[in-house]
């Protein structure tokens, strides 16, 4: 009998690339419902059912305590209808989900991706408590997907598990499906220099922005602008505000986070993009970003830190430099600027998104016939 599945996730629809490539996977092998987050419940779609942030914060008490209730309602409600349901759960916050599930109703086929790559002795106060459900669950889950294969080996070592995670890496593409009105009255004003580089990361400084901005402001003024795109905490703001101010920096744009589609105008409109991480933790150091492909995908070279799969990727395919020097990095890319771009180019055009896809969509069909036999 042909399984339903109902991915469970706590990712929010509009911003959320990773989880929109994971539901297609989803929706090539069988008949897919989803629970997720929105900021924006104007969505009219039966296979989804929304959690309406509400000006919530993402990580409020009130918002997660919805979404987990939701949860369990939906999955009972669809287990009703199919008893031969499969669960994926997708992040670090929807593992209790998927590890209550597991309790309850131990026969209840579980798929899990584990996008994140974190340790309950690296967490604070709850945080301990999601990474310990999360392993849990990676040991009673059918399969298990990961960003990497940097990841894949870590987690295998590091939890025990009887095999190494699947792969599925980050590829998207900026999606300009949602209407927009008037964004290009919005940014009249904007993208006037030479090298107009964007950062869609957000403004937090574990993001290293404190480091790109002081960079920034080694570099010609007239001819380099950044544009940060994304929000983070009210302090890092405020920090970042002051070293602005004080050194008087007049290249530097800050953008709230916006909707796919509007982002993919902004990133278009540019000629370089920022990947940007920390080292100081295994999460970020063996990070997956998929902001790469989102800015190769419009043409535009990156610059990235020395993370480990970052420089892999820009040795090997010549899209970019990786060096922690921003200043540096940007000066190499800006007067290497053909070069380069013509290797984005060819890199996207040997590029398969569907390929992605149909590897996971082969590997959730594989496990559930296995499960039939």
């Amino acid at each position: 009998m042909v399984k339903n599945i109902l991915v469970i996730s706590y990712g929010i629809r509009e911003f959320d690339g990773r989880l929109k490539e994971i539901i297609k996977s989803c929706e090539q092998v069988t008949k897919t419902k989803i629970l997720c987050l929105t900021e924006q419940n104007h969505w009219k779609n039966d296979n989804f059912q929304y959690i309406d942030i509400k000006n919530r914060n993402y990580l409020s008490f009130t918002l997660y305590w919805d979404f987990f209730k939701t949860a369990f309602k939906l999955f009972r409600k669809s287990r009703k209808k199919n008893k031969n349901l499969v669960v994926f759960i997708d992040n670090f916050y929807a593992a209790p989900v998927g590890f209550l599930i597991k309790i309850f109703y131990p026969k209840t086929v579980v798929i899990q991706d584990c996008r994140e790559l974190y340790f309950a002795k690296d967490m604070p106060k709850f945080g301990k408590l999601f990474c310990i459900l999360e392993e849990k669950l990676m040991k009673k889950a059918k399969l298990v997907f990961c960003a990497n294969k940097y990841r894949s080996k870590i987690m295998k070592e590091r939890f025990r598990l009887k095999s190494y995670p699947v792969v599925f890496d980050n590829i998207r593409l900026l999606d300009s499906s949602q209407k927009s009105e008037n964004i290009s009255e919005k940014y009249v004003n904007d993208f006037k220099y030479q090298w107009n580089v964007v950062s869609s990361g957000g403004y937090s400084l574990g993001r290293k922005t404190e480091e790109l901005i002081r960079d920034f402001d080694k570099l010609d003024h007239d001819k380099y602008g950044l544009y940060i795109v994304g929000n983070g905490s009210e302090s890092d703001k405020l920090k970042l505000d002051t070293i602005i101010r004080e050194k008087n920096i007049k290249n530097i744009h800050f953008i709230d986070r916006v909707s796919m589609n509007e982002l993919k105008y902004i990133v278009d409109k540019c000629q370089i993009g920022v990947v940007s991480y920390h080292q100081r933790d295994l999460n970020n150091e063996y990070c997956s970003s998929g902001k790469i492909y989102e800015y190769m995908g419009e043409g535009l070279p990156v610059i990235t830190t020395e993370n480990i799969p970052l420089v892999e990727f820009c040795e090997k395919n010549k899209v970019g430099a990786s060096n922690n020097e921003f200043d540096k990095s940007l000066i190499d890319v800006s007067m290497n600027y053909n070069y380069y771009k013509q290797n984005v180019d060819n890199f996207m055009n040997n590029l398969s998104i569907s390929d992605n896809n149909n590897s996971m969509a082969n590997e959730i069909e594989e496990a559930i016939n296995i499960i039939e036999r």
